[in-house]
């Protein structure tokens, strides 16, 4: 927020562009002098000295196409010439060939060229190329640029503002322009300044100069100040009591004491080297600048008028702003912030708050706010429901998940993004308003919906990589715009025929691998005949390695083959069927694992893999997972029905769940045909029984 106060209402205090100097790109006619007119040429060889003499008796007129061709005496021989033979570095005067020609009614002139020409254009109203005395009292303004020098600024007697911007110009006398009330210098090279003859002065602006000393003490009318960026190393400004806007910052000094200027409402003094500041009386300050002063920090409580604050670049952690509730510009950036309240500043309508360590901001009771800058803190959510009047949104480098702007429509200028964001969908449909968008190349944004965006004339500067943008016929489309919509479709046609390539040759491979896995169920079947099940397990083995997608019958005999040779044995009913069990772990995790590479390639109910892979559940003790399975076996076994029952109810048993264990029995006699199967169940109805009715 750094500011430069000059200009009051109704007043233009800055720098106008000089007029361009006259147009000098004109054709020169050699004539005759009069001693010679008439006369034909000689062809002689002539000596160094008719040549010289000759060469002084030329006369050169301009034809100049602007008509300046009023004609002046602008030597003391008397010799005629137009008017603009007096432009600088060409005019005659003093008796020859002069660069500082008169330039005023008394004879005075002006040594720099610029100046000498800006004065002869924009004041020499009759074009005589004179400034009479008539026409410099009438001079009240003078904005000059690019010069080392203003000789001559004491004939403007009644000159109230002069502005010099970019110049080399080292000092300057302003002794007899005592009516001045505004002085401007930017960016010039001055080393010393003496207004001391200029009580009359308001304004003083001396930014990007060189000075070291300011005396100021007999401008008592002054109300405005601006020296920032000099080499001042005190500033007194007791006797300015005056005084509203100051901008004193980048200077050197290390004490200032503004005891004397309670008038004052605009303080700016960043980047200085004060150890201690008493702003005590100056309770009636509207805007302050204290940026970048980390070694002084200042308490605000005592400032209730504020509107304007820059507090960036402190290295503040905490900033209490509960007493300034009427701010309206806020610049708090470049700290070390975990946290912001500006629920108490209803009126703020600019704030800027980036690089800071903020997880969170409450702007619900911000509805005037229009611009508002975040960017580069740990946000992880945003939310803008209540900001209507938002027009410039800058959030880069955040965490956010979400950007919601559907409330937004005035928004104009939109900065978002960043490599910590990951924002799925980004919809601008209803910004109608939004002009610049700047999505960071390292954004991980999936869709952004561009509709509706009739006046977007910015995109970036990069093309950025967004997986799908949706546009409509409303959509501009910006250069880097159209590169980037254009860069996508020709990827999109590269991934789809990639995909389709791919899924041919996938198609490909999976009937080369049917057409194998069919062999291989021939193979293998005398293998199942004859119930070997170490080469039925050794030639499945070697099948799925020729198999990359695997195939759920080789598996499935795999499992059976390694239950056949590891699980497959009888327990007495007399005996404690988990401590049994607890010694085969490892061998039914095996077997499970086979089973899950089965269903894998086949999940459909009926495949056999779910009965073996139920019961190494049973060994394992999960008597829950093995009811499952069993369930999904039986669903498309009907021939298996009864004994998968059968075995649901053996896990639950042993887990002790008597209820569900005696209902799945019943179910598995019920499918038993055979009589010992039935007795077998009947017996293990009345086991659960027993033990239901013992509980």
């Amino acid at each position: 927020m750094q500011k430069t106060f000059f200009a009051s209402k109704g007043t233009n205090y800055y720098p106008k562009s000089p007029r361009p100097p006259p147009d000098f790109s004109t054709n020169y006619e050699e004539k005759q002098s009069p001693a010679t007119a008439g006369k034909p040429k000689s062809r002689k060889k002539k000596s160094a000295g008719q040549a010289h003499r000759e060469r002084k008796n030329r006369i050169f007129v301009i034809h100049n196409p602007k008509n300046y061709n009023n004609e002046t005496n602008c030597s003391s021989d008397g010799r005629r010439s137009a008017r603009w033979l007096c432009r600088p570095g060409f005019s005659t005067g003093g008796g020859g060939n002069s660069i500082n020609p008169k330039v005023f009614w008394d004879g005075g002139r002006i040594p720099d060229p610029a100046f000498r020409a800006y004065v002869l254009d924009k004041f020499d109203t009759d074009r005589d190329g004179t400034i009479s005395r008539a026409e410099a009292e009438a001079v009240t303004e003078i904005n000059i640029a690019k010069v080392s020098s203003v000789d001559g600024i004491e004939k403007f007697t009644q000159l109230k503002l002069l502005s010099c911007i970019n110049s080399e110009l080292v000092s300057l006398d302003l002794s007899k322009n005592s009516a001045l009330t505004g002085l401007l210098f930017y960016e010039c090279l001055l080393t010393s300044l003496d207004v001391s003859k200029n009580a009359a002065l308001t304004h003083l602006l001396l930014t990007g100069t060189q000075l070291s000393v300011l005396d100021i003490s007999n401008n008592s009318e002054l109300t405005e100040l601006n020296c920032y960026n000099n080499r001042l190393t005190t500033l007194d400004i007791s006797r300015n009591k005056k005084l509203k806007k100051l901008d004193c910052g980048s200077n050197p000094f290390t004490t200032l004491d503004l005891s004397q200027n309670t008038q004052l409402t605009h303080f700016g003094c960043s980047k200085n080297k004060l150890t201690a500041l008493d702003l005590s009386k100056n309770t009636a300050l509207t805007s302050l600048d204290w940026s970048y002063n980390p070694h002084l920090l200042l308490d605000l409580s005592g400032f209730p008028n504020l509107t304007e604050l820059n507090y960036s670049g402190n290295g503040l952690t905490a900033l209490n702003l509960s007493n300034n509730r009427t701010l309206t510009e806020l610049d708090c950036s470049g700290n070390k912030l975990t946290a912001l309240d500006v629920t108490k500043a209803a009126a703020l309508t600019e704030l800027k708050c980036s690089r800071n360590k903020l997880t969170a901001l409450d702007l619900s009771n911000n509805r005037a706010l229009t611009k508002l800058n975040c960017s580069s803190n740990e946000l992880a959510v945003l939310d803008l429901s209540n900001n209507h009047a938002l027009t410039e949104l800058d959030c880069l480098g955040n965490n956010l998940t979400a950007l919601d702007l559907s409330t937004n429509n005035a928004l104009a200028t939109l900065r978002c993004g960043g490599y910590k964001s990951n924002i799925v969908r980004l919809d601008l449909s209803c910004n109608p308003e939004l002009k610049t968008l700047y999505i960071s190349e390292f954004a991980n944004i999936g869709t952004l919906n561009l509709s509706n965006l009739s006046k977007l004339e910015s995109f970036g500067d990069k093309i950025v990589r967004i997986n799908n943008i949706v546009i409509n016929d409303k959509t501009k489309i910006p250069e880097i715009l159209d590169r980037i919509l254009w860069s996508q479709r020709m990827e999109r046609q590269v991934r789809q025929q990639q995909r389709e390539a791919e899924a041919q040759q996938r198609e490909t491979a999976r009937a080369e691998a049917k057409q194998k896995a069919a062999e291989y169920k021939r193979q293998i079947m005398p293998y199942l005949a004859s119930k070997d099940w170490e080469g039925a397990d050794r030639f499945a083995a070697e099948a799925l390695a020729e198999l990359p997608e695997g195939d759920a019958f080789l598996y499935l005999v795999r499992a059976k083959a390694y239950f056949k040779q590891n699980l497959d044995f009888e327990v007495s009913d007399n005996e404690n069927m988990t401590e049994y069990f607890r010694a085969y772990r490892s061998e039914a995790e095996r077997l499970a694992e086979l089973c899950r590479k089965s269903i894998v390639c086949d999940s459909s109910d009926g495949n056999e893999a779910y009965f073996y892979r139920g019961m190494a559940y049973i060994v394992l003790g999960r008597a829950d997972a093995a009811a499952a399975d069993f369930k999904r076996c039986a669903r498309g076994n009907e021939a298996l029905k009864a004994v998968c029952y059968y075995n649901i109810g053996t896990a639950y048993k042993n887990a002790g769940r008597y209820s569900p264990a005696l209902e799945q029995f019943k179910l598995a006699r019920q499918y038993y045909t055979a009589a010992d199967k039935k007795e077998q169940c009947l017996q293990r109805i009345k086991e659960c029984q027993q033990k239901i009715k013992d509980k």
